[in-house]
């Protein structure tokens, strides 16, 4: 399996410290679509490239605001498949349309921000 994870907050936050300590989300707002587009690009061709791996099979996975970016996949047109848990910044019905890719929503079953019919 070859895999990439993308630090979502590289282009905000002041430090690399991701520790417990780490405020992020005092950085959430901070972010810009295109450039988490851009990001997001840039790890699915370098995992579809030689030294990435050149997968066959590429998917988009995450939970609450790298859910819902892992969710938005499904309408980017990089043609893999999204597994998400968005939470709270879940697409509404509004996004539906513009999905091109399997998608799949999963989630606790505590978590107030998710349909009911996807907790497990």
């Amino acid at each position: 399996m070859d895999a990439v994870a993308i630090d979502f907050f590289a282009r905000t936050a002041p430090s690399e410290d991701r520790s417990e300590a780490f405020d992020f989300m005092a950085q959430v707002p901070l972010t810009k679509p295109e450039t988490l587009q851009a990001d997001i690009v840039a790890g699915a061709a370098y995992l579809r490239a030689a030294d990435g791996g050149k997968v066959k099979n590429l998917y988009s996975v995450g939970f609450c605001f790298g859910g819902a970016l892992s969710y938005l996949q499904a309408a980017s047109g990089l043609e893999y498949a999204v597994p998400s848990a968005p939470g709270p910044w879940a697409p509404g019905p509004w996004f539906h349309g513009g999905a091109r890719a399997p998608r799949g929503h999963r989630a606790g079953r505590r978590d107030p921000g998710s349909p009911a019919g996807a907790r497990v």
